[in-house]
């Protein structure tokens, strides 16, 4: 086989993770992104970035998960920069009966799971005003700082994104060979999607559809504070993790500002900040440094869209890759690890067989196909 050449569209952490990977495996690219790097408007940028298992999808989705979360581990002692800020999650959003049932599932598949009493929670965490009365705690699961993250990965893969607009796909026959630009054509072996909510419109310009179901998260920043987490709490009506920089990064319940108007973040803000101060003993007053408002990458069914696109006939289009999905941070590392491979090997992973996108063929956008030139 020749080694393919890879084109990623998109440098957020999935599109730096695969550039890390395709290094990893010698195969030449180039990273294309709408966005300059670390932009504020990104999604990995407005993410929580909890490195995990702890999931209620099924099994193949934790093996996946699980297997990232290994594979983290591996490369944050390849690459210096590289490293977790939060080790140690605990949750308690569920009732009692579903941690235990949890605790149990986990258990058997492997997961280092901890089912922990009120007591026990409040040796771990003295600092705790309102102690649950069970949680699950996991010592393995982690957290990253998003921009560190893209960056070291980025400069590991030794690759420096451009920043060109990506109009469309390039397609022949069922082969797609690049991608339109506003600075012209870019082509390669294989065009790796690594875009995110901008997929479904690329997609589209090869006559594919691929429905996403997002929803939008608010994140919180408060002043720094003296250090008092090192591990990642997750309540019923509030996550909370102190990052790098010593700032406490807040978010609230999963679907909690889905209707959320950007008008009314400041109030919640301040509201979910009040909420986390009543839950801490904090070695000082918390206050607002900043907030965001982001959109979760979430395809139609919640799980994962990885691999080629099929026609409606069954059959791929060649040439193009994507890598849809939330969480993106905790399945990074294997996504990129597995799809690099199979592109590299021409041979399927079983990690990813049960994440084959469900995008497929709008016949009305099937006529714009055309080879650009």
């Amino acid at each position: 086989m020749t080694t393919p050449s890879v084109l990623i569209i998109g440098s957020g952490i999935i599109g730096a993770s695969v550039a890390y990977a395709a290094t990893q495996r010698k195969l030449p690219k180039r990273v294309l992104t709408s966005l300059p790097v670390n932009s504020v408007s990104s999604t990995t940028v407005n993410s929580w970035a909890w490195i995990n298992a702890n999931t209620d999808n099924d099994k193949s989705y934790f093996y996946l998960r699980n297997a990232s979360m290994q594979l983290w581990r591996s490369w944050m002692r390849m690459i210096p920069d590289l490293k977790a800020t939060s080790i140690g999650g605990f949750v308690w959003d569920k009732n009692p009966d579903e941690l235990r049932a949890f605790a149990k599932c986990h258990r058997e598949w492997g997961y280092p799971v901890e089912l922990l009493s009120a007591d026990a929670v409040a040796v771990k965490l003295p600092y705790l005003r309102e102690v649950p009365d069970l949680a699950i705690y996991v010592p393995t699961e982690m957290a990253v700082e998003p921009c560190d993250t893209v960056s070291a990965l980025l400069a590991a893969a030794k690759v420096k994104p451009e920043q060109r607009y990506v109009q469309s796909l390039l397609i022949e026959g069922d082969r797609v060979y690049g991608v339109m630009t506003d600075d012209g054509p870019c082509t390669a072996d294989e065009v790796i999607l690594a875009s995110g909510n901008g997929t479904p419109a690329l997609l589209k310009s090869v006559g594919v559809s691929l429905e996403m179901t997002p929803n939008t998260g608010l994140l919180v920043k408060t002043q720094p504070l003296p250090k008092l987490l090192s591990q990642l709490l997750t309540a019923p009506d509030y996550h909370v993790r102190q990052t790098a920089t010593e700032q406490l990064l807040i978010g609230s319940a999963f679907s909690y500002h889905q209707a959320l108007k950007e008008d009314q973040c400041q109030q919640f803000a301040a509201e979910l900040v009040a909420r986390v101060e009543r839950a801490l003993h904090c070695p000082l007053p918390l206050e607002v440094a900043s907030f965001s408002l982001g959109r979760r990458v979430i395809p139609k069914g919640g799980r994962p869209q990885i691999g080629r696109v099929k026609k409606l006939d069954g059959t791929e289009i060649l040439g193009l890759y994507i890598a849809v999905m939330h969480s993106g941070i905790s399945n990074a590392a294997a996504v990129a690890d597995q799809g690099v491979a199979e592109l590299a090997t021409n041979m399927p992973s079983p990690l990813l067989a049960p994440f084959r996108p469900h995008a497929g063929i709008d016949q009305a956008a099937d006529g714009i196909r055309q080879k650009a030139g």
